[in-house]
This record gives C-alpha cells, structure tokens and sequence, in this order.
C-alpha cells in the first residue's frame, strides 16, 4: 500500500534529486552557492523595467524583480549541474548567436582606413556608379490590334510628328496602355523595370529632342522623344563614404566570421553516421 501511495512517489522523487546535487555539486566549493547582484545588475533591471512599462518600479517591485533575477540564476546553475543544456538545439542556436556576436563586435574594433575603402570601392565600383537617367516620352502601338496596319499605322504617326512643329496631345495617338506616356529624368534600371532592357538600352543611343521609331519593347512598338539625358558617373569616395563604410562593414564582419568558422574546422572532425537501413547509404565515408 506505501509503494502505491503518491506521496511516497514524490518524496522518493525529492530524495533523488537532492541525491543528484549533492553528487553533481563539491560541497567544498562554498563560491558556487554564492549569488551577487551587483548594482550594475540592479540598474540594468530597473532599466529594463521603465523601458517596458514607461515608469519606475515601486520598491515592492523592485524586490520581486531581483527575486526573479536570484532564482533565475539559481535555476541556470542547477540545470547546468544537470546537464539540461547538453542536446539542446534551441541552446546550440543561442550559444551559437552570443558566438557569433561577439566575434561581430570584435570585428568593429578596427575601423576602415581611407585605404581600405578605396580599395573596397575599386573592387565594387558597380554597386556605387550613379546610373544615366533620361526623360522621354513615348507612344505605344499594339501589334495585335493594328495587324497588317502596324507598319503603316507607325510611319504615319512619325510622319505628322515631325512635319508639324506644334505640340501634340500624344495620348490621342497610338494605342492605350497601362505603360507612362512620359517619365523625368529616369535612372536606367527603373526604365528597364517597366519597358525591359532592350528598351532602355535603345534609349541611350537615340537622337534627343527628336521623334524616333519604332523602338521595341517586351510590349509592342513605340515612337519616342527624347527630352533630356544626363549621364552615369563613379562617385567620388567623399560623396558616399557613409554607404561605403557600412558595405565595409558588413563584409568585414561576413569576413570575420567565415574565418573563426575555417579556423575551428580545423579542430574538429566532423562524422556522419551511415543509416543501418540504407545499404547505399555512404554520408559516413570519408567525411571530416
């Protein structure tokens, strides 16, 4: 009747596991029992506190917040004595990203040079150069709803473009679309978005200030007039330095990474299990 009394279970329950601490802690080792708080602790709680609630804690709360603190850390110590943490991946993960940060914030004790950003610059020049830009305007003509008039639907609109000097209301000639009838000072990239490249790329060899065509899209034809075309340069290192400096940044944290990484492969081999069920199974070979 005992053995079948809860009771008993937990108590035999209590009994082991105060029999796993005493084995698993030196009751010589008086340090590990110890808890300080410091003040620096208790700021940071207070801290935390009035940034959650917009306020400061009251005395009662305070106390019950470095409670908290107390048996959290109690709680940490006892579960690492019982090795909780061992074939955690949740753990692993964390571990993992308090690694990695701080091999980030080492990284950010040696700032760029002006050397080093000239030299990152060189290398990437393609992500910095300001690219041309041009406004225009254009007329579109579907080559579906015009069929065999397509040719001579074009030639006659271009045709009256350029023998009269006055403006005409282009949106009253062509076909409709969804496609703007005109665009400002434009970079190359945001043209080939909406046109495609082929487009745009037409674009930057035709005459300005002329009605030009057909020139073909991914949609169908246009007639364009170009208005003005301002063209792409390198930037100087002063002009974007900020963009500069935190794309150096960031690779050189990438870098530093990669490199803790290759150093503690090193260190280890790394051995893959072949899965008894799988015959074929061959991950186990050779792999370190």
């Amino acid at each position: 009747k005992l053995i079948k009394d809860p009771l008993f279970h937990f108590l035999l329950i209590g009994a082991a596991l105060f029999l796993i601490f005493e084995i698993v802690l030196d009751p010589d080792d008086s340090s590990d029992n110890i808890i300080s708080i410091s003040t620096a602790d208790i700021n940071v709680i207070k801290a935390e506190f009035s940034r959650r609630w917009q306020r400061s804690a009251t005395e009662d709360e305070l106390s019950a917040l470095i409670t908290e603190f107390a048996r959290n850390e109690m709680a940490y110590r006892e579960a690492l004595a019982l090795g909780l943490d061992k074939d955690d991946p949740i753990i692993k993960r964390r571990l993992r990203s308090k690694l990695d940060l701080i091999v980030e914030d080492m990284s950010r004790l040696s700032p760029p040079t002006d050397e080093d950003l000239t030299n990152f610059l060189d290398e990437n020049s393609e992500r910095y150069k300001v690219q041309p830009r041009i406004s225009f305007r254009q007329i579109y003509f579907n080559r579906e709803s015009r069929g065999e008039q397509l040719s001579t639907d074009i030639a006659a609109a271009l045709n009256t473009l350029k023998s009269s000097r006055s403006e005409h209301d282009i949106t009253k000639i062509g076909d409709a679309t969804m496609l703007p009838v005109q665009l400002k000072l434009t970079p190359m990239t945001l043209i080939s978005r909406q046109f495609g490249k082929t487009f745009s790329r037409s674009l930057l060899d035709l005459p300005a200030e002329a009605w030009t065509g057909p020139i073909e899209s991914g949609y169908g034809l246009h007639l364009v007039y170009v208005d003005q075309r301002v063209a792409g340069y390198m930037p100087p290192l002063s002009e974007i330095r900020e963009d500069v400096e935190r794309d150096w940044t960031y690779q050189h944290r990438d870098n530093a990474l990669r490199e803790v990484y290759n150093q503690l492969a090193e260190q280890y081999s790394v051995i893959i299990e072949p899965d008894p069920a799988d015959p074929e199974d061959r991950t186990g070979e050779g792999t370190q």
